[in-house]
């Protein structure tokens, strides 16, 4: 087995390892969740990172999305 590991090539430093998607896409969810929010605590606000009436499109799309998981 040590053999084994040995040999192996490791991924240059330029390469990253693959990630799944499944993954990923979850990492991209809770990104957006945490960028996305609400500038106040006022009925009227908008989102800090876009600008948008709160809820904005990419929360809304990020909660549908997490949904599915």
């Amino acid at each position: 087995m040590a053999t084994l590991l040995a040999v192996t090539p490791e991924p240059s430093t330029g390469e990253r390892r693959a990630v799944p998607e499944p993954v990923l896409l979850y990492e991209l969810i809770c990104l957006a969740l945490l960028l996305h929010r609400p500038g106040g605590a006022r009925p009227d606000t908008h989102c800090d990172q876009c600008g948008k009436p709160w809820p904005c499109s990419q929360v809304r799309l990020a909660c549908r999305l997490r949904e599915g998981f």
